[in-house]
């Protein structure tokens, strides 16, 4: 087991907070300060419009200003740092999920990752908006990961609609003999909102998915691709103990390839737009420092 050094800590925190944004300052206060959320939430709020959807570039491959379907669930994830269910978390939340069921395509029981309008606004490749890329193929992500956060707003949602987005998810999830590993990660999310029946059904198609899915190399590691932070979010994680020997190899890994000036930086890059490419990658390197210290000390490196 390679040590998470002081030093490389301190240098991380100073990347962070000198060019980090505030959402993700307020994120690391969060995890490593013991600061209260009241900051945090307040940020996020300026990430969120009137409709209850989340725009204004939370995720920092897109600039959309409006509300689109997979910055709302980016917004979510931010959320999950938090160990809370206060008045100002379930206002933001009863909102988001406002939002899902407005934006939802009813007849066809799914969302679309975000409007044509994407395209006026600075955004990597994958995110273009093309009618001819609108089909089912991909349909856990986002709207798998969407229909497990619906699962905990019962009073707001229809029970017929849910039951309906249930069964679609399941039986779309029970048929795959391999997955895209965004989507998987997506149906991860959805099994964690999941009442313990439907987690049990579930576990054991998961855990197969992941085993096929992952990357187990730091070879692989280097390129964009499965890592076990994409699908073990937490020390929590129900598939922790399955892949502990990946997640402490993946650890050493994390700590090995620290960048001098105490960030992580995208591995992927836009391949266009350099100038807000740039931008972006400056953001994202932020967030990905924040996002591998807290993996690093929920698993016990700090």
């Amino acid at each position: 087991m390679i040590p998470f050094k002081k030093s490389s800590f301190e240098m991380a925190e100073n990347y962070i907070y000198n060019n980090a944004r505030d959402i993700d300052i307020c994120l690391f206060e969060l995890i490593f300060k013991n600061k209260c959320s009241h900051d945090f939430l307040k940020v996020l709020k300026n990430y969120q419009n009137e409709d209850g959807g989340f725009g204004h570039g939370i995720e920092p491959d897109f600039w959309l200003k409006e509300s689109s379907p997979i910055a709302t669930t980016f917004a979510f994830q931010y959320l999950d740092y938090l160990n809370e269910n206060s008045d100002d978390v379930q206002e933001i939340k009863k909102n988001g999920l406002n939002y899902f069921i407005y934006s939802m395509d009813k007849e066809n029981l799914r969302w679309i990752s975000v409007p044509k309008t994407i395209n006026n606004f600075p955004h990597a490749p994958w995110w273009h908006y093309n009618e001819d890329d609108d089909n089912e193929d991909d349909w856990g992500n986002p709207s798998a990961e969407i229909t497990g956060y619906l699962n905990n707003s019962f009073e707001i949602i229809d029970y017929k609609i849910l039951n309906q987005l249930n069964d679609k998810a399941i039986k779309n999830l029970i048929y795959k003999t391999e997955i895209e590993m965004h989507e998987l990660s997506c149906y991860i999310r959805m099994y964690e909102n999941f009442q313990d029946e439907l987690k049990a059904l579930l576990y054991p198609k998961l855990k197969v998915l992941i085993k096929n899915t992952l990357k187990y190399t730091e070879e692989g590691w280097k390129t964009y691709s499965a890592v076990p932070s994409m699908f073990i979010f937490n020390k929590n994680s129900d598939f922790a103990d399955d892949f502990s020997s990946v997640i402490n190899d993946y650890l050493n890994y994390l700590i090995k390839s620290q960048n001098n000036n105490g960030s992580w930086t995208p591995i992927w890059q836009w391949g266009w737009d350099e100038t807000n490419w740039n931008i972006s990658k400056k953001i994202w390197s932020g967030l990905l420092t924040v996002k591998n210290l807290f993996y690093l000390k929920d698993f016990g490196r700090i």
